[in-house]
């Protein structure tokens, strides 16, 4: 508490106050802080980014260590000499995260014995639980990929789009009697605003907020619980008794901006926010990603088009205001390409590579456990080769594989010209080496 009193301030100045805004990503956390009336971000601080990891527990289970960074940057806010400033909390949330909440509303479970038998914070399930064959089966039978591609915008060949529904149903199968202990299921931003809120008064099980409900997950279309939704809601009532519309989750989200709660005196005690500091219900990181920079372009452009670039464990480009999007005919969805939600609700066209896995994997950095790319991108084993430093190099050395510049047909001066690849030939049987040339000419397209 002691940076808290090395404040200078003439007494009569008028006081700015602050917004926090903590980040859980895949990759990273962080913790930033902007200037209400202006929203200047403030410079960041040694502490205020924080390696992600996950806990592998002795079950073979997978796990997020949010409340482990939550606490972090709570630690990070009471050491803040400006602490007493900060008037708002903004949780925000990697996408696919979510947890049950017991009827004390507290993580269930509450503790996680990790691989070395060590004691650790429970609660919030990793999503690779999830992504297995026999929940596939289950999944493909309430919605096929094409189905979901079709009435959702989800990429039919990529299991993550659907998560969490994929995760409750998970739970349900493998882990009734654990769901029939619950009381809620809840999403990233409420996990960590509850943690903030910690010891204040009863928050009820109402976090639930639009961004995240509509992180590619299927289950709202149309402002309103889609067919999607209903199918996983008979199915978790078939197994366990419970209802997920309604039930464990509320029968209609709210908006990122509403109040979730004020800290309280135990979080005022220990950490120095004020007791009276709002929490909002926060939201999904691609929606929520430099706000400042976006509500700028939006007071410049108005309704006018255009990319909103971000950069991540999963690098995305979203394309905001006009019309919102809707489902693109014939071959518009592929793995990379996903509707997404905005602040207003509306569905919002999103391209997405994974830049920061791959760099991570490149440095040699796997803070989210063995094989995490592999994990993350559903690689087979020759697919996986084509990230590995030695296939790269080996592409790269032999010289032999070109390709010519591809320009749009009837323009520039060569109207005629269409892009080839040569020699490509010489890579035959080698999907490794197919797959890393691929990959190699789209990072020196993106670049």
């Amino acid at each position: 508490m002691g940076a808290m009193r090395e404040r200078n301030r003439d007494s009569h100045a008028p006081v700015t106050k602050l917004a926090a805004v903590i980040t859980d990503g895949l990759t990273n956390s962080r913790l930033d802080i902007y200037e209400l009336d202006t929203m200047r971000r403030l410079e960041r601080r040694e502490g205020w980014i924080r390696t992600s990891r996950s806990i592998a527990s002795g079950d073979g289970r997978l796990w997020f260590d949010i409340p482990d960074a939550v606490e972090h940057f709570l630690e990070q806010l009471r050491d803040f000499a400006r602490v007493r400033d900060v008037s708002v909390v903004v949780p925000v949330a990697r996408g696919a995260t979510c947890a049950l909440l017991d009827a004390e509303e507290a993580l269930l479970p509450r503790e996680i014995a990790d691989a070395a038998g060590a004691a650790r914070r429970g609660g919030v399930i990793s999503y690779f639980n999830a992504t297995g064959a026999h929940t596939d089966t289950i999944f493909d039978g309430m919605a096929s990929p094409r189905e979901r591609y079709r009435d959702y915008g989800l990429p039919p060949n990529f299991t993550g789009c659907t998560i969490p529904g994929r995760t409750v149903v998970f739970l349900a199968n493998a882990y009734p009697d654990t769901v029939q202990r619950a009381r809620a299921f809840i999403f990233g931003p409420e996990i960590m605003a509850r943690q903030i809120c910690a010891g204040g008064p009863s928050c009820g099980y109402t976090g639930l907020e639009m961004t995240y409900l509509m992180c590619h997950t299927g289950l709202w279309k149309d402002g309103r619980w889609s067919r999607l939704a209903r199918a996983i809601d008979g199915f978790v009532m078939e197994r366990t008794g419970m209802r997920l519309v309604g039930g464990l989750m509320p029968a209609a989200p709210g908006s990122s901006s509403d109040v979730f709660a004020r800290v309280g005196k135990g979080v005022e005690a220990a950490y120095g926010l004020d007791a009276n500091t709002e929490v909002l219900k926060g939201g999904h990181d691609s929606a929520l990603a430099d706000l400042p920079v976006m509500a700028a372009c939006r007071q410049a452009l108005g309704e006018r088009e255009f990319v909103h670039f971000q950069a991540g464990s999963w690098g995305m480009a979203r394309r905001i205001g006009g019309e919102p999007a809707r489902v693109l005919p014939g071959g518009g969805f592929t793995r990379n390409v996903m509707l997404q939600g905005d602040l207003r609700g509306d569905p919002v066209l999103t391209a997405s590579a994974p830049t920061g896995i791959e760099f991570r994997y490149y440095l040699g950095d796997d803070p989210a456990g063995e094989g995490s790319l592999r994990r993350e991108l559903e690689l087979d084993d020759q697919a996986a080769r084509a990230y590995e430093r030695s296939t790269l190099e080996s592409v790269l050395s032999r010289r032999e594989v070109f390709v010519t510049p591809g320009v749009v047909a009837g323009t520039g001066p060569y109207p005629r010209s269409v892009s080839r690849i040569y020699g490509m030939e010489k890579l035959r049987g080698d999907r490794g080496g197919e797959l890393a040339y691929i990959a190699l000419n789209l990072e020196t397209a993106i670049i």
